[in-house]
């Protein structure tokens, strides 16, 4: 069988995992790399390989990234017709051109478990298969099984999605998105949940022709989950009294399945990993019900420590004994509160009847304080990246001069911004928008808006952070640690911070305005949607999407004010910050 294989064998004594990447093709591949960010870009991004040749190389042993095979390549030019990573044979960092076939893994996910899988969500450029050298698993249809695209699709690809070449040769077979950069096709804008992209309502349903032929690999951006190989199985028993209502809440990027056991009559729930995203392990927050809760594995191994494969558990009714100056009380409501704000709510009928009221406990590892210094209330925005939780469900109010603490797992990634311009009657905002609510819960804020984003427990334990205009800019935004351990450098738990005020001096041309004036300054991306100023299609890498080569100089506009805070898709990469912190200040305003 020709296809290009990346091969991942565990080598415990090391500590590291080992990755066979064979090429099964016909002729030369150019083999690309990268990691997530975070991790390392093994052997530098990329390697050259000859029909039949193979190459090991080691990652560490929570390494997250893609393989992809780059096709058609110049050894003159360094140019690739497919997968193209910047005329370069080491990609170092930037990722392939769609449309190419990609492999994707997350070693030590949540419970510790690799996830792996074939994505076609970019398009197909030649077959591609992963699979583990031994390993141990459950022994499911998809635990440590082959997870592959085998079958070679440019052939029947549908016309006007093949990719010909100046030969004649029909060298790729593009992804829907790539070729009509529809937001219905590609999953954004109205269409940009599961709910409202589903392939089955497009006007053609490409993903259709992908997942027919290839079973294993994701199709597009919302294909189902059934394509990890990886599934858990969490039993859920009630042993109360009477009924309970069991709440379940998916994690961004989660999918569950149910189903009744008939021999308990209870139900039990699957929990799949999300596509083509990093996983994290569930925060630390359960609801105890009044004889408590309980979770414990049903099998498993571990290191044989008191918290390994044990019990944990609240068995003790808190409600009678909770302290009198942390009961919240109504007629209907029983809350807990904690110093942390972190509360929930359960409604029952009297609250001396203790059957079904439920308590939650919340235990967090990084705190952020979010500060609003600017002379108007702001409606915060925060949203966590794929596979990470929406804190505090994504959004709030914050009156000026007021400070909000909320927490997060420990490693915890995703970003902040502030909306401007609030109407608390539509819950419109004019800048950062997310959809004409208070709480984001997942959806993203529209541009222009200044970010401050974060990746917690990043490559080496290490936290990473920067300010980014990427999306242009609202209102002034600073991201630092309080306190914290680093490496004493330049960008070494330092403020990452734009704290000027860009919006008066905005180019015209940039200028976003209401009815009260200049509210943004928008980014040349937004502001002319070409694809030089986007980064994308043949401006696609950091060799042909450089600023300087621009019509205008735009970022150079925001760089100059800001220097700490990106100001382009392929900005340099001293904006990013680095510490290791239990805490940090998010700052809106000067």
């Amino acid at each position: 069988m020709l296809s290009f294989l990346p091969i991942f064998l565990l080598i415990a004594a090391a500590q590291a995992v080992e990755f066979q990447i064979i090429n099964n093709e016909g002729g030369p591949v150019w083999a690309g790399i990268q990691g997530n960010p975070g991790h390392a870009n093994l052997n530098n991004g990329g390697v050259i390989l000859n029909q039949g040749q193979s190459v090991t190389l080691q990652a560490e042993e929570n390494w997250a990234g893609r393989f992809w095979p780059r096709t058609w390549c110049d050894p003159s030019t360094h140019h690739c017709q497919t997968g193209d990573c910047g005329n370069v044979v080491e990609c170092n960092g930037a990722g392939g051109v769609p449309p190419a076939s990609l492999a994707e893994i997350t070693l030590k996910g949540y419970g510790g478990i690799d996830y792996y899988d074939v994505s076609l969500v970019d398009g197909f450029n030649i077959r591609i298969s992963m699979e583990p050298v031994g390993g141990q698993g459950d022994g499911s249809q998809y635990s440590c099984a082959k997870c592959e695209c085998a079958v070679n699709l440019l052939d029947t690809c549908p016309q006007e999605l093949k990719i010909i070449n100046g030969e004649g040769y029909t060298i790729a077979c593009n992804s829907a998105c790539g070729a009509f950069n529809t937001d219905e096709y590609c999953c954004r804008g109205a269409h940009n949940t599961p709910e409202t992209c589903r392939s089955s309502d497009w006007p053609v349903d490409y993903p259709a022709f992908f997942k027919s032929n290839c079973p294993d690999a994701y199709s597009y951006a919302y294909d189902d989950h059934k394509t990890v190989c990886f599934a858990v199985e969490i039993q859920i028993l009630n042993r109360e009294i009477g009924d309970i209502w069991v709440g379940i809440q998916n994690n961004p990027g989660y999918a569950h399945r149910r189903r009744i056991c008939p021999e308990t009559r209870k139900e039990g729930k699957l929990l799949y990993k999300p596509e083509h995203h990093d996983l994290v392990k569930f925060r630390c927050q359960y609801a105890l019900l009044q004889t408590g809760l309980i979770i414990q594995p049903i099998r498993g191994r571990g290191d044989g420590g008191k918290y390994s494969c044990s019990k944990s558990a609240c068995q003790v009714s808190l409600n009678n004994v909770c302290p009198e100056k942390l009961k919240v009380k109504n007629r209907n409501v029983i809350q807990l509160v904690t110093l942390f704000e972190l509360i929930s709510i359960v409604v029952e009928e009297h609250i001396t009847d203790l059957k079904r009221v439920s308590l939650r406990l919340a235990c967090s590892a990084v705190e952020f304080q979010i500060l609003n210094r600017e002379g108007g209330d702001i409606w915060v925005g925060i949203q966590g990246n794929p596979g990470h939780a929406h804190l505090s469900e994504g959004g709030f109010v914050l009156q000026p001069g007021k400070r909000v603490s909320v927490h997060s797992a420990a490693n915890w990634a995703g970003r902040f911004w502030a909306r401007t311009w609030c109407n608390p009657n539509t819950n419109h905002c004019d800048t950062g928008d997310c959809g004409n609510k208070l709480k984001c819960n997942g959806a993203g804020g529209n541009p222009p808006a200044s970010l401050a984003e974060i990746t917690l427990k990043g490559y080496g334990g290490i936290d990473y952070y920067d300010v980014s205009l990427v999306d242009g800019f609202n209102i002034m935004v600073a991201i630092e640690p309080l306190g914290g351990t680093g490496d004493g450098g330049q960008y070494s738990c330092k403020k990452s911070a734009c704290q000027v005020r860009l919006n008066d001096v905005c180019p015209e041309k940039l200028k976003v305005r209401n009815g009260n004036g200049v509210i943004a300054c928008n980014s040349a991306c937004n502001a002319f949607q070409t694809d030089q100023y986007c980064c994308r299609g043949a401006h696609s890498t950091p060799e042909t999407c450089k600023s300087s080569t621009w019509p205008e100089n735009y970022p150079q506009f925001f760089k100059s004010r800001c220097p700490d805070a990106y100001s382009y898709a392929y900005d340099d990469h001293k904006s990013t910050f680095t510490c290791k912190a239990e805490a940090y200040l998010v700052t809106f305003g000067g």
